[in-house]
């Protein structure tokens, strides 16, 4: 009889404790953390040119709905689950993401069965691992975990990527706040992520602003619908930002303005007739 691989003797521990867990029973929660267990690294490496820590699993989710035979929409919504709930934290890029395991160790097995397994080999140190930026390139899924590891239960490790997975959490809390704003602008825009983007480039005190945007958008909404005027003459979602056009206050014409607003008409130009309004929004004189 041949000797086994390597992917044939590799392992990884899971407590009955897993039980109570909040997904458990749930199939597709379950199919993808227990394939992101197996599939994160066992020990820090590199993957063609750069590192790939312990816990962390470098993929895709073209590359996970192939493997486990998910919908992309059934996918993300794990995936955001998991996030939520402190399980994972993820680094996106346009093609690939790096998902780190939080608590990863917690899923490996004891000293006693690794010396077991292991007789032969010293023990590798293990390090807890932390996320991290991926350069934008064509970069296979990252080695499997194939061997076993050994546990690490330092506490202040386990803090540290808990205080990083609530980093991870506010900033996606902040792209979905966004984007309730973005689908309530009236004007042409572009798709989430290139404006969410945008919007955190131009401006610096981004998350002071974030809580302004909807109520600004949905005024200004009222503003365009009250005048009846084309969505072609309403300012692109992008100007309206690098603009900072929340700070204008927008009230329907039958309000008093007090001089504070910018109504156009319908046909572009200004009630005082200075000034021709172009498709994007912007006012020449």
């Amino acid at each position: 009889m041949s000797n086994p691989s390597q992917s044939e003797i590799g392992w990884i521990r899971l407590y009955r404790k897993m039980t109570e867990w909040r997904w458990y029973g749930v199939p597709n929660m379950m199919a993808v953390f227990i394939h992101l267990l197996l599939n994160a690294n066992h020990k820090d490496g590199y993957c063609y040119g750069f590192e790939v820590k312990r816990g962390q699993v470098l993929t895709s989710q073209a590359k996970i709905m192939e493997r486990i035979d998910i919908k992309r929409g059934a996918l993300r919504e794990c995936l955001d689950k998991l996030v939520a709930s402190g399980e994972i934290v993820i680094v996106t890029t346009n093609k690939h993401s790096l998902i780190t395991i939080c608590n990863y160790d917690s899923y490996q097995g004891g000293e006693e069965s690794y010396n077991r397994q292991t007789a032969s080999q010293p023990p590798t140190n293990s390090h807890q691992a932390e996320p991290q930026t991926i350069p934008q390139t064509d970069t296979p899924t990252a080695t499997n975990n194939n061997n076993k590891n050994k546990k690490n239960g330092k506490n202040e490790k386990n803090e540290r990527m808990e205080e990083e997975g609530k980093e991870s959490i506010t900033l996606q809390k902040a792209k979905d706040d966004f984007d309730v704003f973005r689908k309530a602008y009236p004007g042409t825009k572009r798709g989430l992520t290139t404006e969410f983007e945008n919007f955190r480039r131009k401006h610096k005190d981004w998350r002071e602003v974030l809580p302004l945007l909807l109520p600004a958008a949905k005024a200004y909404a009222e503003l365009m619908r009250t005048r009846g005027t084309p969505k072609e003459y309403i300012k692109h979602l992008q100007t309206w930002i690098n603009n900072r056009c929340w700070e204008s206050e927008y009230q329907p014409e039958n309000n008093s303005n007090n001089g504070n607003n910018r109504p156009y008409q319908s046909n572009g130009i200004s009630p005082a007739g200075k000034g021709l309004m172009l498709p994007n929004g912007d006012e020449i004189h």
